[in-house]
């Protein structure tokens, strides 16, 4: 790994490159059989959209978690695919706005139906869990308990307000991160059925 780190460096002293730029443009692909050496000056690579959404500082640290998981003897090969992603997604997780699935998800029939169900907030807060729609029954059901018990939290906090009883700040904060949370959402919802020509 150093030797890989070393060989960067350089190559980006003679280049005038900073390195972890220089990481960047030499990204693994799924190909195995390429050394960590050959990482440097490989260009062509299916990862390449994932390594360019990873900030240029934790490049060198994403390198270094992935040189134990290296393949072949000496453990000097690319790890597989999985392993580089899963790796990647731990270094700098990819913004849930960015997923095709969720977005998808949120533009099909389930959103409106979201909406009506209140469940916008506790669907995004599934998709941050477990990077999936909760599309079985069980999944359903977590969601909708954890929107009713929001729900409550929100109307118990919302009474007190009402009859002048003193209100936590953070169950006030808690509020209004909901209100802002469900309003984005929505737009969310709306702006991706429109362009998909759902409106």
């Amino acid at each position: 790994m150093e030797q890989f780190l070393d060989e960067v460096r350089r190559a980006a002293a003679a280049d005038n490159i900073e390195p972890a730029l220089l990481i960047k443009r030499a990204a693994p692909n799924s190909v195995s059989g390429r050394t960590w050496a050959n990482w440097v000056g490989y260009r062509a690579s299916p990862t390449m959209r994932l390594v360019d959404r990873v900030p240029d500082e934790k490049l060198e640290v994403l390198a270094r978690m992935l040189a134990p998981h290296g393949q072949g003897a000496a453990k000097n090969f690319y790890p597989d695919r999985a392993t580089f992603l899963g790796f990647a997604h731990l270094v700098a997780p990819r913004p849930l706005t960015d997923d095709p699935k969720l977005l998808g998800w949120f533009a099909s029939v389930e959103g409106p139906k979201m909406i009506a169900e209140g469940t916008l907030v506790e669907t995004w807060s599934f998709f941050e869990r477990h990077r999936r729609p909760p599309f079985d029954d069980r999944s359903r059901r977590l969601v909708a308990e954890q929107a009713a018990e929001n729900k409550r939290r929100v109307l118990l906090i919302d009474e007190r307000v009402d009859r002048g009883v003193e209100v936590d700040p953070e169950d006030r904060a808690f509020v209004l991160r909901y209100r802002a949370r469900q309003v984005e959402l929505g737009e969310l919802v709306v702006s991706e059925r429109a362009k998909r020509g759902r409106g």
